[in-house]
């Protein structure tokens, strides 16, 4: 019973893991509605920095890797 239990944090932990990694343009292509959504919340994040007049944040949402494989992967499925 010890042992099925430890097996069953380890997956857990696993697919927690998993599911919080970096999403890349490759995954974006194949997921175009996913990248859609994340370069929408891009633009909105952006325009909260915007009207914050939050420099800092504009910088980091324009370098974030997440929303430029995004912005990429359309561009990318649109050619």
């Amino acid at each position: 019973m010890k042992v099925l239990k430890n097996v069953l944090i380890i997956l857990t932990t696993a697919m927690v893991l998993t599911g919080c990694e970096e999403k890349n343009e490759e995954y974006y292509l194949n997921n175009i509605d996913s990248a859609n959504k994340k370069v929408e919340q891009c633009n909105q994040d952006l325009e909260k920095a915007f009207m914050a007049r939050d420099k800092d944040g504009i910088e980091k949402i324009k370098k974030d890797p997440e929303c430029r494989a995004a912005i990429s992967a359309i561009k990318k499925d649109k050619i």
